[in-house]
């Protein structure tokens, strides 16, 4: 059958094209796409040419879907009407795949489709990356309700980390150049202020004696070293006492220094979290039930995907008022 997909052709250049997919095999779904969202930071990289390994021209970008099954494979571990979230199609014949999840139609393997729960919004569900991929990065952070944490960067993934750090009772504050995303992070009841040309200053009048944990959601390499000037210093003692954290909540392009003598007084521990998984789609799934969490204050709109590139330059202008984009598939 014949879908429709966002492709990049080269550098920032994004169209429609049609692709010829094949019949699911036996363990293999075909699925009806019927939103997907857009994660800026991997795809707007993706996209610059960036990304290495992943994205070679011409792609299909995206890894954020959530669609019906139509057709399903004899041993296919997903039966035909089930609606699931899904990370992109299997193929795209003629095309290299970024992960494919911006087609109007998938085939991939059925042990890889995630139901979503009756009575989550399929919206939101198409955006649960935005929640699931800082959630894990505070499984693994394990805040403590006394703990003050420190957001650096208001993006898509900054914004869900200061919410989901601030749902887990920690005190929260957040930052970011953007006075718009600053903003939009208050408005959503985030605790938050514009950054100043010190982030130690910045945070000072909330955090005097320094913060338990920063969370850097910027992926710039640049920012780390003034990250860690916000963690508050480890006193020389025969205490045990644990040493500040560190969660690399961004993406970088590249390798990055860390500046050595600060990292070791402060016995700084520094935390990668490697994307998310489903146990923590599943947590954002239940929490979105029972409205515990919203995702709307990060989607800034739910377009048409014919709106591809008019969708991705604006994601890229720096003052962009957008946080992230959903494509609705009719």
């Amino acid at each position: 059958m014949k879908a429709q997909a966002v492709v990049v052709a080269g550098v920032n250049q994004v169209e429609m094209r049609s692709v010829e997919l094949p019949e699911p095999g036996p363990d293999e779904v075909l699925v009806k796409t019927l939103y997907s969202c857009i994660s800026p930071g991997t795809e707007l990289r993706c996209i610059s040419g960036k990304q290495s390994g992943e994205a070679i021209f011409p792609f299909v970008p995206g890894y954020a879907s959530v669609g019906r099954v139509i057709k399903a494979g004899a041993s296919a571990m997903a039966s035909v009407g089930a609606i699931g979230f899904f990370m992109g199609s299997g193929y795209a014949p003629g095309l290299n795949r970024a992960w494919a999840g911006h087609m109007s139609h998938a085939v991939f393997d059925g042990h890889s489709f995630l139901p979503v729960p009756e009575g989550v919004d399929l919206v939101q569900a198409s955006a649960a990356k935005m929640g699931s991929i800082p959630y894990h990065g505070l499984r693994l952070c394990n805040p403590l309700p006394e703990e003050k944490i420190a957001i650096i960067g208001l993006g898509a993934i900054g914004h869900m980390a200061a919410k989901l750090y601030t749902a887990a009772g920690a005190f929260v504050v957040a930052t970011d150049v953007s006075a718009k995303r600053v903003a939009q992070a208050a408005a959503a009841g985030v605790r938050a202020v514009i950054a100043g040309q010190s982030l130690k200053e910045t945070f000072a009048p909330f955090f005097p004696g320094g913060a338990d944990v920063v969370v850097d959601c910027t992926g710039a390499a640049r920012v780390l070293p003034q990250s860690i000037t916000v963690c508050r210093d480890l006193p020389w003692s025969n205490l045990e006492t644990r040493g500040p954290r560190i969660v690399l909540q961004g993406s970088y392009e590249d390798t990055f220094t860390v500046p050595y003598k600060e990292a070791f007084l402060r016995e700084m521990q520094f935390i990668v979290p490697r994307s998310e998984q489903d146990r923590d789609r599943s947590v954002i799934f239940d929490m979105i039930r029972r409205n515990a969490l919203s995702l709307t204050s990060v989607i800034s709109d739910v377009r048409n995907p014919a709106e591809a590139q008019k969708t991705y330059d604006q994601l890229r202008e720096p003052g962009t008022d957008l946080l992230t984009v959903v494509f609705k598939w009719n």
